[in-house]
């Protein structure tokens, strides 16, 4: 029995032949193949790799630095759960926020970490940023100087550099 279907609103809201018979054939495949229904929404490395925002070959350094674990292959691809997406994202934003993979790989260790272990790593890595800044923040002040000193040398007609040694 064929059922028919009007659509009210936008003509945009009305799919197109192409979105239709592409359905259509989805849904055939899974008759015929039982798997594709279970494995289709879940992502391989490509998906998640763009999903994420790395490519591929991240995804696989980071598994065998052991930060990632490598799922078991299902009809010949692997599926990534939701879990590793969301710590890749995690990891992501710790190597943002200046953490190497080591002391990523450290956060995570083995076995949950307690909050206050976590949040002596992050203290710890706050402080070890603050101090770069201020390591930052008096070379350019000191090449901020360096730049006055040069132009007032080429304001007073001198060529020769302060800065810079003569050659012996």
């Amino acid at each position: 029995m064929v059922e028919a279907t009007f659509f009210v609103g936008t003509s945009n809201q009305i799919p197109n032949v192409k979105e239709l018979s592409r359905a259509l054939r989805e849904l055939a495949d899974d008759r015929e193949d039982p798997t594709r229904i279970m494995t289709r929404n879940k992502p391989t490395i490509g998906t998640i790799a763009r999903q994420v925002g790395v490519n591929v070959e991240t995804i696989r350094y980071y598994q065998r630095f052991g930060l990632l674990k490598e799922p078991s292959k299902s009809g010949g691809f692997r599926y990534y759960s939701e879990k590793a997406v969301k710590r890749l994202l995690f990891i992501r934003r710790l190597k943002k926020l200046g953490f190497t993979l080591r002391e990523i790989a450290g956060l995570f260790g083995v076995g949950p970490k307690g909050c206050s272990e976590v949040r002596a790593i992050l203290h710890n890595k706050r402080t070890e940023l603050l101090q770069e800044m201020e390591q930052i923040r008096t070379a350019t002040e000191e090449l901020k100087q360096m730049e006055i000193d040069c132009r007032e040398q080429l304001l007073q007609g001198v060529c020769a550099c302060p800065h810079v040694p003569k050659p012996d």
